[in-house]
């Protein structure tokens, strides 16, 4: 049971390792949330011509919030702006083109008033430039609302820029532009939950950018020869596993994990006589944990987590052999490596799945009972994690 587990498990990640991200510079552990978001503008501007009510909302949602606060000249404008761009919009999306993604740790500032913003492009190479902290907090329509003001400042209009101080139309004043291209962001959000019911402000499962993870997972190991025949433990035993994973976000999938694992287990022998033989262990293990995610164009899948795990660790185990007259115990120090391969299903709620099989090398010696163990185990094990945010 334990080779098929990790058969299967093996097959998901070597198909998770053939992804690739195309967008930002690549690798970042947020390129699954900005290829949906992505998919999600998309999704509302092919849905734009057959929907009449553009620029118009009657829900309480902060996007239409943005567009309550027009006017009816400005609504009837920035429904005309949408639709008139949208095939623009549509072609800049287009996988293969110019359209670069960029996520940055720094506060993006404009240079003239040093004001912050939560995202910038940048012309001359066709290039977008989002706050990775803000990004990660927004809600989906937050990001689609974001998105879509960046990619329009991109499509010329009347062959002039599209910039946060242009005035069109009704739009008038210093910040008119901007408020055109927030009514068009806000437009595209709103178009988007009709589309495809996406709820304006509630992300339905949780999302990979989490900076750390408890994990409790539950499993069985298996019993080395040594220990079947001078032991006479001849099943597999329980498996406990309590892991803190950390992932810095200047490394955002390469972090830190801490595991205490925990064996426990009995077996009973009866050739000749009713003997029973029972093992406990522990072991505390110390690990760079690496994670990556595929791109397959479907947003659940492309928020699982894949993790590879390797580790040193240190830790004790006793064996006891009894009868109905005898109990005999002993117990060892034991150091070794160990490594994971893990699958983390997104849940709700920030709430994971997971997946795991493992490896474990923890050579030791009971001379008191002639026990001694150089074999690797291999475990596999179903948990539950959280992911936190900071």
């Amino acid at each position: 049971m334990n080779k098929l587990w990790s058969l299967i498990l093996l097959c998901f990640v070597q198909n998770a390792s053939a992804g690739s991200t195309f967008v930002g510079n690549g690798g970042s552990i947020l390129d699954s949330d900005l290829n949906t978001t992505l998919d999600q503008i998309r999704d509302a501007a092919e849905a734009i011509p057959d929907q009449a009510n553009i620029c118009t909302c009657k829900s309480n949602s902060e996007q239409c919030t943005v567009i309550k606060s027009l006017s009816l000249a400005e609504q009837s404008y920035c429904a005309s702006y949408v639709r008139s761009t949208r095939k623009d919009l549509l072609s800049l999306l287009k996988k293969g083109g110019p359209l670069r993604f960029q996520f940055s740790d720094q506060k993006i500032l404009m240079p003239k008033n040093n004001r912050k913003f939560d995202a910038g492009v940048k012309s001359a190479n066709m290039t977008v430039v989002i706050d990775e902290d803000r990004f990660i907090r927004f809600t989906t329509a937050e990001r689609i609302q974001l998105i879509t003001h960046e990619l329009l400042h991109l499509i010329p209009v009347q062959d002039q820029a599209m910039t946060d101080d242009r005035s069109l139309g009704p739009f008038k004043g210093p910040e008119a532009g901007r408020r055109l291209l927030d009514a068009a962001g806000a437009s595209y959000a709103i178009a988007a939950s009709r589309e495809s019911e996406i709820n304006l402000d509630y992300i339905s499962y949780s999302r990979p950018a989490r900076d750390l993870f408890l994990e409790l997972a539950f499993g069985s190991i298996s019993r080395s020869r040594q220990e079947q025949q001078a032991a006479l433990f001849e099943d597999s035993a329980s498996i406990s596993t309590f892991s803190l994973t950390w992932y810095p976000r200047i490394t955002n999938q390469l972090g830190w994990s801490i595991k205490s694992i925990q064996e426990y287990g009995e077996s009973r022998h009866y050739k000749g006589a009713a003997v029973k033989s029972s093992i406990e262990g522990n072991v505390i293990s110390l690990g760079p944990s690496y994670r990556w995610l595929t791109q397959t164009g479907y947003t659940y899948l492309d928020s699982i987590q894949y993790k590879a795990f390797a580790g040193i660790h240190a830790g004790s185990i006793q064996h006891v052999l009894e009868d109905e007259y005898t109990r005999l115990k002993g117990q060892s120090r034991r150091y070794g490596i160990n490594g994971a391969l893990e699958i983390h299903l997104p849940l709700p709620s920030n709430l994971w799945v997971t997946l795991t099989s493992s490896a474990l090398f923890s050579p030791y010696k009971i001379e008191s009972l002639n026990i001694k163990d150089r074999s690797i185990h291999l475990y596999n094990s179903l948990g539950v994690a959280y992911g936190w945010l900071f």
